[in-house]
């Protein structure tokens, strides 16, 4: 998580907020999963976004078995793979500190970039929101994985093979020192050493309460470190994976990676929101009757407020609120044995600080806000004003807060 140091300063007051929320138990769930079976929607997650760059969907056989796969050109600093992880803060801090990231990929030993080398170097991906800065997570000549100079681990030979179908994973746990680790076809590669435990530091992601809730893939800045590749399968967790768990999910596959736990499912009717509004994340904080802690994932939700999430089989009672909207509670939800479908909520709007209360300091933030341009370091300040989430902070926003002052939502 990198960039944008005048946003990250207006963080202080979300942090204290959500300190209480990341510090628990953690739901470990899938919060992203997609195929590319000629298309890019998720069979859980947002669409992914493609800006610029060259994709097409191919035949390709993996292991043997056939398969639909997504092909992409080497990609300039104006081309980007955009991911919405659909991660709430975690690891005790206001972004998410813990996650996993998993892969279908094949690079060929030609990089099809004029400006990069035969087996040179690629970029896979970027916890920043823009190709600002450097990537996160590089492929080397030799075929090892890692960040910061440290590449491979001493005495161990294993290495990304160019024009072969593998399966990466990339662990991250910001709550421990030597915390970033990169898996191949289910088999430690690389324990990237030079980082040490950074909560809320450059290798968290943006949180699903910023204006830009994802990570970037196979593109940096210069455009000299990137490869066209394939790719068939990728998966985002909201917890750090152990090793037992990534060799359990062994090599590539032509079928899906498997998805733990039951989906929760329905549909949430977001008060006032215009029907052109982008997709919106939402926080879904599940509190297992058993006591055993409060559990955040994310739903990015559209204006039908249709949502699905993963989550272990358990029993919950369930808190669902975002940026701009009050807290609402749905309790003894029983997902112990199985999906459970058709689940409905209102979530009324008018906070905008996240602190689950409609009052002046909503007031505040939408006047600092009021009848700026969207995209502005002022709208983005104060994003969450936007009650109606139409792209301008304006009366119809005035309009929802006065409806809804003093309000205060479910905890």
């Amino acid at each position: 998580m990198q960039g944008n140091t005048r946003w990250m300063a207006l963080l202080g007051a979300l942090a204290a907020m959500t300190a209480a929320l990341t510090s628990g138990a953690r739901a470990q769930s899938v919060t992203g999963n997609w195929t590319f079976d000629d298309t890019f929607e998720g069979t859980i997650g947002a669409p992914l976004e493609v800006v610029n760059g060259t994709w097409r969907f191919e035949d390709a056989l993996i292991n043997g078995q056939p398969a639909r796969v997504a092909h992409f050109a080497a990609m300039t600093g104006n081309d980007k793979l955009i991911v919405r992880h659909g991660i709430p803060g975690n690891g005790g801090g206001y972004y998410p500190n813990q996650f996993t990231i998993i892969m279908d990929v094949l690079f060929p030993s030609d990089t099809g970039n004029p400006n990069n080398t035969p087996n040179g170097w690629v970029a896979l991906y970027s916890t920043n929101y823009d190709t600002y800065n450097d990537a996160d997570w590089y492929i080397n000549r030799s075929g090892g994985l890692g960040i910061n100079g440290d590449y491979s681990d001493a005495g161990n030979p294993l290495r990304l093979a160019r024009d072969r179908w593998q399966r990466i994973a990339l662990v991250v746990d910001l709550t421990q020192a030597y915390s970033f680790r990169s898996y191949i076809d289910g088999q430690l590669q690389n324990w990237v050493q030079s980082i040490g435990a950074a909560r809320d530091g450059r290798f968290a992601l943006y949180s699903t309460l910023d204006p830009w809730p994802w990570f970037l893939l196979f593109t940096e800045p210069t455009g000299l470190y990137t490869s066209q590749g394939y790719i068939n399968n990728l998966q985002v967790r909201n917890y750090a994976m152990s090793d037992a768990e990534i060799a359990a999910l062994g090599g590539p596959t032509a079928g899906p990676i498997p998805i733990p736990g039951v989906f929760l499912s329905g549909t949430l009717t977001l008060e006032n929101v215009a029907p052109t509004a982008p997709l919106q994340a939402i926080n879904f904080n599940l509190r297992p009757t058993d006591a055993s802690g409060m559990n955040p994932v994310a739903a990015m939700v559209g204006p039908d407020g249709a949502f699905r999430i993963n989550v272990p089989a358990s029993v919950y009672d369930l808190n669902i609120r975002g940026l701009r909207y009050l807290g609402t509670n749905l309790t003894g939800i029983d997902a112990s044995s199985g999906d459970v479908h058709g689940l409905t909520a209102l979530l009324k709007a008018g906070d905008a600080d996240y602190s689950n209360i409609v009052d002046v300091l909503d007031l505040d933030r939408l006047i600092r806000g009021f009848d700026v341009s969207i995209g502005t370091n002022e709208y983005l300040a104060n994003f969450g004003a936007d009650f109606n989430a139409d792209g301008a902070i304006d009366v119809l926003d005035l309009d929802i807060l006065i409806s809804n002052f003093d309000l205060s939502g479910d905890d």
